[in-house]
């Protein structure tokens, strides 16, 4: 098995912008789900599917190498991954998502830059 490439995608990762930040997430997540796995992933940024699908084109080049690995990994590890869309960051009297949210994304950010 080969090694995680953690390095250059934490390092790149603060060299992005906020939203995109999810991409290394998104690396742990399908580096680390057991082989063969089926499970949707839900997210709050639109970015992540229609990356991981292809259907939007990446300008970054950090962004396009992280995509890459994800994409890399998914195929190696047998993985099928469904995409949720789920609605974030809403103007929203006592959303308690919205709390929820912004507590996961300074826990990514600082993950991320770590």
């Amino acid at each position: 098995m080969r090694p995680a490439p953690r390095g250059p995608i934490r390092r790149g990762a603060g060299k992005i912008t906020q939203r995109s930040r999810n991409s290394p997430g998104l690396y742990d997540v399908v580096d680390s789900i057991a082989a063969g796995t089926t499970f949707i992933l839900v997210h709050d940024y639109n970015g992540i599917a229609e990356w991981m699908q292809g259907r939007w084109r990446m300008k970054d080049a950090v962004i396009r190498g992280i995509i890459a690995a994800c994409r890399l990994r998914e195929m190696e590890r047998g993985l099928s991954i469904a995409f949720y869309h789920q609605r974030g960051h809403r103007a929203v009297s006592y959303n308690e998502y919205a709390r929820y949210n912004a507590r996961a994304d300074a826990l990514a950010t600082r993950g991320a830059t770590a």
